[in-house]
Order: structure tokens, then C-alpha cells, then sequence
């Protein structure tokens, strides 16, 4: 399976991970391509298609969002708690990823919806690890509303799914 034409939005305040995080991707050689925001506030003006980040075909919505809990301006629980409140992307798989282990951290990551957790690597192997399971897992094998034919961010109207009733037309 490939991932071509996926989309990973990074959501991480210090450039030095963001560096670091990027040189991982290109020595993994990736088959998807990353965005980085600086902060919360960023992240929800490149969600929305704000400002700079108007043009989609620059700065596609992404199939992955991967978001630092301790930011400036807006933190990740902020910007996690936003995303699913707004109907077009409340669906948008959402890894939190932070340096922090504590479990109340994790907790109210869940409780937001967060997709899942990740402790920051400590080492530049092990960043490498993340970013190939990241592609092998998140790009390749999770299904999406938006890695069908028209998935969320295509503007196509919500399937019967998506409403509730998840058994709608397929025989159940």
C-alpha cells in the first residue's frame, strides 16, 4: 500500500523538533508530505484555509494531524477541543504528541477525542521508527471517512455514517 497525495499536518512549537522531525521524513523518504504549523493558533488558520493558507492546493487539509499539548497562543487541548466541534473535520484523526507522559495529560487527550498518543522520541532513531509507523499505520492501513472517494475535505455531503446510523444500505 502507498500513501500518495497524503497530507500530515505538524503541529509543534520548537523549530529544533520541527527541524528534526522534517530531516526524519526525508531520510525515511516518505511517501506523504508535511506541513508544519508553529503553534495552536497556526494550526486552526491553516485548518481553515485562513489568510496565507487559502490556497489548498499549497496547503492541503490534512489526512493526519499530529499536535504538541504545550504551545504558545492556543495549546494542542485547545486546538483538539476546536476540531471537534467543527462539522467538516471533527472526523480528522488527531495524534497528540508531546513530551509529556503524565497520565493526566493523556487522559484529557482522550477525553477530547484524541486518535492517540505519542511520547516525543529521545533519540533521532527512534524518531525515525515513528515517523515509518506513523506512514505504515496512518497513511496505509487506518481508513478515514476522507481515504474513500470523497472523503471529508472533498466538500461531499456527509454518508448516512456519518449520522449515526453506520449500517445504513450495507445489508446489517
Amino acid at each position: 500500500m502507498h500513501a500518495p497525495g497524503k497530507t500530515l499536518l505538524m503541529v509543534e512549537d520548537g523549530p529544533d523538533e520541527r527541524m528534526l522531525f522534517d530531516r526524519a521524513v526525508q531520510r525515511t523518504a516518505v511517501s506523504f508530505s508535511v506541513h508544519f504549523a508553529a503553534d495552536g493558533q497556526e494550526a486552526i488558520d491553516y485548518l481553515r484555509g485562513d489568510g496565507g493558507y487559502a490556497d489548498r492546493h499549497r496547503f492541503p487539509l490534512p489526512d493526519l494531524l499530529m499536535l504538541d499539548l504545550h504551545m504558545p497562543r492556543l495549546s494542542g487541548f485547545d486546538v483538539l477541543a476546536w476540531i471537534r466541534k467543527q462539522p467538516e473535520m471533527h472526523e480528522l484523526p488527531v495524534i497528540m504528541y508531546s513530551a509529556s507522559s503524565h497520565p493526566v495529560d493523556v487522559s484529557r487527550a482522550y477525553r477530547l477525542s484524541a486518535n492517540s498518543y505519542l511520547v516525543k522520541p529521545t533519540t533521532v532513531a527512534d524518531l525515525t521508527t515513528t515517523v515509518r509507523m506513523i506512514e505504515s499505520y496512518w497513511m496505509n492501513l487506518n481508513l478515514s471517512p476522507r481515504t474513500g472517494p470523497t472523503g471529508w475535505s472533498s466538500g461531499a455531503t456527509a454518508s448516512p455514517a456519518m449520522h449515526g446510523d453506520a449500517h445504513a444500505g450495507d445489508g446489517i
